[in-house]
């Protein structure tokens, strides 16, 4: 594995030269070697021991084959398409277009974002969203100044987490700020060919090359995981105490500096603060500024936090679909931080600068419209079962319903399912 020779069906090298000082990891004045799971080894020498040869030569095949057939000729594609219906009941191909755009971005997301960025990306909108964020991380940090269920410790160790928090907007920065794209982005410039199959595995070759040489360098807390800024979506990183909003995100219908800012605040805004609110949920607040793992909140403090949680645990317990209720202690932590998100999003909207009612409620609606979406009976009791998230309709009435200026601003009158005279508040 260390050793840099030649692949076996003559394609070029990915490495140039031996990784001799990787040999070193785990011994004694060499770097610490961490292994997580220690049952591992002892069930893999049992299998290795007591499975006959041929039977793990078969599986290894198994393998190549299933992880290849994508990338090889039509006769092998045929035989998973066939395998799938069987399985999934997907019973066609995926058409080319689809095929060449999923394929490319996600053996080389870094390229094609960079590409993406480069050439279609509103750049107006990163210096927009970063404004966004800072107007919401001020609201947040005011309203720890007067959380009167923290003690006056935990309340400045909190506004210490969220002043370190850092941010990594449309595309990778290094702590300076500077643009830093990862190496991944450039490496592999000049050894894509013509080939499917071979382009397929050099990517695989470039991939291993650069995880081999990652185990000696030190960690990057910006890095972006197995994100890119292609994603459409958002994160937290509990260990790093940083944000991650890409800039696929960072586009309509989501977003765009020339949308009106209750829409953009409505939307984009709320998902920024739901990603803030992660650093403090039932989970993310177990992690300092740091990003490490201790009691950093006094016992007074985490059975307050524990107590007014519950009630939004509750709330979503009452919820169901298709007689499946949702597990309001699974999805705690997302429902706490679309509640943050909403709380600060909204305050840091009407703080801003004087909001008209009918401004409000486009804030409200445009919240709302960011959750919609159609899913089939099946799956969504699957996602009850299995997801983190609330289904996408409870986001939005649990998330609203708790959120008094919503009923303000479109007159529901108490006692209303979204006007409720007891609401669960955290934040």
């Amino acid at each position: 594995m260390a050793s840099c020779t030649a692949p076996p069906d003559g394609a070029m090298k990915a490495c140039s030269a031996d990784h001799t000082d990787l040999m070193k990891v785990g011994e004694h004045g060499g770097i610490t070697l961490i292994i997580r799971s220690k049952d591992y080894f002892p069930v893999l020498e049992k299998i290795l021991k007591e499975v006959p040869l041929e039977a793990l030569k078969a599986e290894m095949r198994w393998k190549m084959i299933r992880n290849s057939a994508v990338y090889l000729s039509s006769d092998f594609i045929d035989l998973m398409v066939k395998m799938n219906d069987d399985l999934y009941g997907v019973s066609q191909k995926s058409p080319r277009p689809r095929k060449c755009y999923y394929s490319t971005t996600s053996n080389t997301p870094w390229p094609a974002a960079k590409l993406y960025t480069d050439k279609a990306f509103h750049q107006e909108n990163r210096e927009a969203a970063l404004e966004m964020l800072e107007k919401i991380r001020g609201r947040f940090m005011q309203n720890l100044e007067h959380e009167d269920w923290m003690s006056a410790e935990d309340r400045k160790a909190a506004q210490e987490k969220l002043r370190k928090m850092f941010f990594q907007v449309a595309w990778p920065t290094d702590k300076e700020g500077k643009t830093h794209w990862p190496v991944e982005t450039f490496d592999m410039d000049g050894h894509m060919g013509p080939d499917f199959f071979v382009n397929y595995m050099t990517v695989s070759r470039f991939s291993i090359q650069r995880d081999l040489g990652r185990i000696l360098e030190k960690p990057d807390r910006r890095e972006w995981g197995g994100s890119s800024s292609l994603d459409v979506n958002a994160f937290y990183g509990p260990n790093n105490n940083g944000l991650w909003i890409p800039a696929g995100i960072l586009q309509p219908p989501f977003f765009d500096a020339t949308y009106p800012e209750a829409r953009n605040f409505g939307s984009i805004g709320c998902v920024l603060g739901h990603e803030m609110s992660h650093g403090f949920d039932d989970n993310g607040r177990q992690f300092d500024a740091r990003g490490e793992l201790h009691d950093w909140w006094d016992q007074e403090t985490v059975h307050n936090f524990a107590e007014r949680s519950s009630c939004i645990a509750n709330l979503f317990d009452g919820y169901a679909v298709a007689n499946r209720h949702v597990n309001g202690k699974l999805t705690l932590g997302e429902d706490i931080a679309d509640a943050g998100g909403l709380k600060f999003a909204y305050e840091a909207f009407i703080t801003s600068k004087e909001r008209r009612s009918y401004e409000k409620r486009m804030f409200f609606t445009a919240f709302a419209q960011t959750w919609c979406s159609v899913v089939r009976k099946k799956s969504a009791v699957n996602s009850v079962l299995t997801d983190t998230h609330a289904p996408a309709k409870f986001r939005v009435l649990g998330a609203l319903s708790q959120f008094a200026p919503f009923a303000e601003a479109f007159q529901c009158p108490a006692g209303s399912p979204m006007a409720p005279i007891r609401r669960c508040q955290l934040w």
